[in-house]
C-alpha cells in the first residue's frame, strides 16, 4: 500500500512536473515569435537604411569620378573631355534617378529616426547592428534551450508510459496475489472451523472417557490417593494421565481377579494340589479345572450388564438388541466381574 501512495505521488509530481513544462514552452514560443518579429522588422529597416547610404556613397563616388574624368578631359583634349563629360553625365543621370528613387526611404528613414546626420545615422545603425547580433545569439540559445525541453519533456512522456505499463503489470499481479491469498483465507477459515469442531468432539469424548474411568475406578475402589497423584486432580481426570489411570484400573481388575480365583479354588469339593492352586492364582495356565457354576445370566445392554432381577421394567418379552461390539462386550465383562468379586 505504501510503494502504491509513493508510486502515485510520484506520478502526480512528474504530471506536474510535465504541465509546467509544457506552458514554460508557450510562454517561450510566444516570447520568441514576438522577439522575432521585432528583429525581423529591425533587420527590414536596416535593409533600407543600407541601401540608402550605398546609394549615397554611389552618387559621390559618381560626383567624384566626373570631376576626376572633367579634369583629365580637360589635359586630354576637347574631344575626350567631350566623351568624358557625356559619360560624367549619363552617370550623374543615373544618379539622379536612384537619388529620386530612393528619396522617400531617406524621408521615411529620417522620420523614423530622428536623425538628419549621417554620422548619427551610421551610429545608431552599428549599434543597432550589435543589438541584433547580441539578440540573434539570445534567440539562438533560447531555441536550442526550447529544443532541449522538448527532448525532455519527451523523454519523460516516454518514461510516464513505461511506468504506467509497468504500474498495471504490478497491479494485475497484486490483484492475483491478492484472490489467492483471499482463497487461502477461506480455505484456512473452514479447516479452521472444522477442526475446532473436531476439537470439541473430541474433547467431549475424552470428557466423557475421563468421568467414566474416574466412575470406574471409584467402583473398583482404587487408591484415591495414589489417582490424585497421577491425575494431580482430586475432581476429575483429566486427558493427560489416562494411561496411568488405565494402568491403576487394569492393577485393581487383576487383582479383583485374583482374589475370585483363589475363592473358586476354595470352593472345589476336591482340594487341589498346591503347585496348581498356585498356577491358577497366578494365571500362569489357562487350563483352570473349575466346577461348573451355575452362575445368573446377566442381561447384555448399551449401558452394561443388569442383573436378571433387577430390571426396572420386570417385562417378560424383551426387545431385540443389536449385536454388541468388543468394547460393550468389554465393559459388560468388566462390570460383571466387579459385582461377582462384590458379592463374594
Amino acid at each position: 500500500m505504501d510503494a502504491s501512495t509513493a508510486a502515485y505521488v510520484h506520478r502526480q509530481e512528474l504530471q506536474n512536473q510535465v504541465i509546467q513544462l509544457q506552458e514554460k514552452a508557450g510562454d517561450d514560443e510566444k516570447h520568441h515569435c514576438n522577439k522575432l518579429w521585432s528583429t525581423q522588422k529591425l533587420l527590414k529597416h536596416e535593409r533600407r537604411l543600407q541601401f540608402f547610404l550605398t546609394s549615397k556613397s554611389r552618387e559621390r563616388k559618381i560626383q567624384d569620378d566626373a570631376s576626376t574624368s572633367q579634369h583629365e578631359d580637360e589635359e586630354e583634349g576637347d574631344m575626350d573631355q567631350q566623351k568624358l563629360l557625356s559619360k560624367g553625365k549619363q552617370k550623374n543621370q543615373n544618379g539622379d534617378e536612384n537619388l529620386q528613387h530612393n528619396k522617400p526611404l531617406w524621408e521615411q528613414g529620417e522620420a523614423v529616426t530622428g536623425e538628419h546626420e549621417v554620422s548619427s545615422l551610421l551610429q545608431k545603425f552599428m549599434t543597432a547592428e550589435s543589438q541584433n547580433f547580441a539578440l540573434f545569439n539570445f534567440i539562438n540559445e533560447q531555441r536550442a534551450e526550447l529544443e532541449h525541453h522538448h527532448a525532455e519533456v519527451e523523454e519523460l512522456h516516454k518514461e510516464i508510459e513505461d511506468y504506467k505499463r509497468s504500474e498495471n503489470i504490478r497491479e494485475e499481479q497484486r490483484r492475483r496475489e491478492y484472490e489467492v491469498l483471499k482463497k487461502q483465507e477461506e480455505e484456512a477459515f473452514a479447516q479452521t472451523v472444522q477442526l475446532e469442531d473436531d476439537l470439541q468432539r473430541v474433547n467431549n469424548i475424552i470428557e466423557e472417557l475421563s468421568t467414566g474411568i474416574k466412575r470406574l475406578s471409584t467402583w473398583l475402589g482404587c487408591d484415591e490417593l495414589l489417582l490424585t497423584l497421577q491425575t494431580r486432580s482430586s475432581t476429575s481426570a483429566t486427558k493427560h494421565p489416562l494411561l496411568c489411570i488405565q494402568s491403576l484400573v487394569e492393577q485393581k481388575i487383576n487383582e479383583l481377579l485374583t482374589i475370585h480365583t483363589y475363592l473358586l479354588t476354595k470352593d472345589q469339593t476336591q482340594p487341589l494340589d498346591p503347585y496348581k492352586a498356585a498356577s491358577l492364582i497366578l494365571g500362569h495356565t489357562r487350563k483352570i479345572p473349575l466346577q461348573n457354576l451355575p452362575l445368573p445370566l446377566p442381561s447384555l445392554t448399551k449401558e452394561g450388564i443388569q442383573q436378571t432381577g433387577g430390571i426396572e421394567n420386570g417385562d417378560a418379552e424383551k426387545e431385540e438388541e443389536p449385536p454388541f461390539s468388543l468394547t460393550d462386550l468389554r465393559n459388560a465383562v468388566v462390570n460383571q466381574v466387579i459385582r461377582s468379586g462384590l458379592d463374594l
